[in-house]
């Protein structure tokens, strides 16, 4: 409803209000087809990364997106907890998931979910 408004009222860089509107919880709100496609460019120590601390349905939504070998990977790394990772270092590989995010929205790979609910 705000992007409806938020376009009703003419905003200018709407793209721009939509990147900030996106979050790393967001992700499981995008198409299955759409995650294949932001995971495929992604290192697995970035997801890795990313992943720690998560909720298990965040968690699942993002592996399901990758494939098996990584997956393997990415899951064993997990099940030995997150002691001595600095919560800044998550903090910025989730950022960079974000940011790929917007970057491919914006080159036409796939939509934003808010982009889909505004139109």
């Amino acid at each position: 409803q705000v992007m409806q408004d938020l376009e009703a009222a003419g905003t200018p860089d709407l793209d721009g209000v939509r990147a900030r509107l996106f979050a790393f919880d967001d992700l499981p709100l995008l198409t299955q087809k759409a995650r294949v496609l932001l995971f495929d460019g992604l290192s697995t120590e970035l997801v890795t990364l990313a992943l720690r601390g998560t909720s298990a349905a965040l968690a699942e939504s993002v592996l399901s997106a990758i494939g098996a070998r990584s997956r393997r990977m990415i899951e064993a790394e997990l099940g030995q907890g997150s002691d001595g990772v600095p919560l800044a270092d998550i903090t910025a590989a989730r950022k960079t998931i974000v940011t790929t995010t917007i970057r491919l929205s914006r080159e036409g790979a796939f939509e934003l979910p808010s982009t889909q609910d505004a139109a």
